[in-house]
Parts: C-alpha cells; sequence; structure tokens
C-alpha cells in the first residue's frame, strides 16, 4: 500500500471513531423516558426510573416511547324504582256520628276493606242494620246487653276492633263487617239469614 494510500485510510477511521464518539455524547444527554409504575397505574401518573443506569448509558427502554394505558372500571348502577305510596284523607260530606255519616262511611269501609263494590251488597247492609238500630251508633238494648250499630251481643265483643266501642261508630262498622266476612260471606248473606231467622 502507498503512502498515500494509507494516510487517507487513516483519516476515513479517524473520522469514524469521532462520528460514533459525537453519536454517544447526543445520545447520553436524552433523558431516560417515563415508564408507568404498577403500582401508580393510573391515568395521568408516571414515574421515571434511573436506578442501576451507568451515567449516559443508553437503553431499548429509554429509547422507546411510553404509550400510557389505562382500565377504566364502570361500576353499573342497577336502576331501582321506588313507589311512594301518599295516602289523602278521606274528606266526610256528613257530621261525624251522624246516621248519614255512618251509612257513608260503612259504604266505604266495605269497598276498600271487602271489595263489596255493588249497590245490593250495600242495599242488604242497609236494611240490616237499619232493622238492628236505624244506623245509631248509641243504640242500646238494655234488656239483652246488644249494642251499637251493629248490635253486637254483649257489646264487649266490639272491644277487638277498639276501646272506644262504646262510642265511635267507625270500630262498631269495622268490627260489624268483620263479623259478617267471617260468618255469612257478604252483607246480603246475613241480610238473607236475618230475614230466615229474625237475626243475625
Amino acid at each position: 500500500m502507498s503512502t498515500t494510500n494509507l494516510y487517507g485510510d487513516l483519516r476515513r477511521r479517524a473520522s469514524v471513531v469521532v462520528g460514533a464518539a459525537v453519536t454517544v455524547g447526543l445520545l447520553a444527554s436524552v433523558a431516560p423516558a417515563p415508564v408507568v409504575s404498577p403500582a401508580n397505574a393510573e391515568i395521568g401518573t408516571t414515574t421515571t426510573s434511573t436506578s442501576g443506569l451507568a451515567a449516559g448509558a443508553v437503553t431499548a427502554t429509554s429509547l422507546t416511547p411510553v404509550i400510557a394505558t389505562s382500565t377504566t372500571s364502570t361500576t353499573s348502577r342497577l336502576a331501582t324504582t321506588s313507589r311512594s305510596i301518599t295516602r289523602v284523607a278521606v274528606v266526610a260530606p256528613y257530621a261525624f256520628g251522624t246516621t248519614s255519616y255512618n251509612k257513608w262511611w260503612a259504604r266505604y269501609y266495605m269497598v276498600t276493606k271487602y271489595g263489596w263494590k255493588t249497590t245490593s251488597q250495600y242495599t242488604c247492609l242497609v236494611n240490616l242494620w237499619q232493622r238492628e238500630s236505624n244506623w245509631r251508633h248509641t243504640s242500646h238494648n238494655a234488656y239483652s246487653g246488644a249494642h251499637g250499630i251493629p248490635q253486637a251481643l254483649p257489646g264487649s265483643k266490639m272491644a277487638v276492633a277498639g276501646a272506644d266501642w262504646r262510642t265511635n261508630p267507625k270500630t262498631q262498622i269495622r268490627w260489624g263487617l268483620s263479623y259478617i266476612k267471617g260468618r255469612y260471606g257478604t252483607p246480603c248473606g246475613a241480610w238473607n239469614a236475618f230475614q230466615y231467622k229474625g237475626w243475625y
């Protein structure tokens, strides 16, 4: 090899070495890329790990773009429907304790409690208690002890419906309709029995 060729070859090799040194220096100035830590795997939370790396060392991890991944956990809440019942006070069209009130409340209660909605059932009840007490809650048979609108015998039977059985027509009606339901099934059943026997 001639002196000229040898000299040119040495210059080319020196240039390669210098270029490599410059490249290494540039890479050393690149900061390691953020790495998502498993312990802080939340959106927007990253930690930078540099432990174990020599100053200026270049690794595949530090040169690879980090793609932040996240898992969104959605709690599915089952829709629940709650039904609220608003109780509206029933306003009576008659004065409390009058015979008109007693008949009105008896019809209201027999419909809502027992489902006796027909006019025939109400008519049977009106006829039955008209014969028994004229629909007066103060009616009392001093001889037998029967008392109230349904003429319970003795009157103290109605205590199961309320302690005010002597004076409250609503308590007497509740007891009377319960008695009719249990013994005769319906007001017409009780009225038919009364017509046959003279009592129910």
